[in-house]
């Protein structure tokens, strides 16, 4: 019974922290002039270089920030999404994979469905 309540914790947790990635990313969003589709530059000047797939769903923040993908999410200084539907948060994250999610400085989620949270964590 432990085991089971430890698994529906760590999903709970899993999706607070999801939502809390999602809110800031919003935020950051909206700060600017960006619209789904478009980069958005965080650095003076605009020679961030930011950059999306073709698809009008992607989204891009932050220097060489690149969401390639359907519905992909980059957002920090060397961000990378691949993936259909996959997010990045954090200066040089990767999500590499279909609804991949990585979240924090350096963090890898390297995988279909992988989620990791956390300064230079793998998953």
């Amino acid at each position: 019974m432990t085991h089971f309540k430890s698994r529906i914790a760590g999903r709970a947790s899993g999706a607070v922290l999801l939502g809390a990635a999602s809110a800031l990313a919003l935020t950051i969003a909206s700060t600017g002039s960006a619209l789904a589709g478009n980069t958005c530059e965080l650095s003076a000047g605009g020679n961030g270089g930011a950059t999306t797939s073709v698809d009008s769903t992607a989204f891009a923040c932050g220097p060489s920030a690149t969401a390639d993908g359907d519905d992909t999410t980059a957002v920090g200084s060397g961000a990378l999404a691949e993936g259909k539907e996959a997010t990045a948060v954090g200066r040089q994250s990767t999500a590499d994979g279909e609804k991949a999610t990585a979240i924090g400085r350096g963090a890898t989620a390297d995988g279909d469905r992988t989620t990791t949270v956390g300064a230079y964590s793998t998953a």
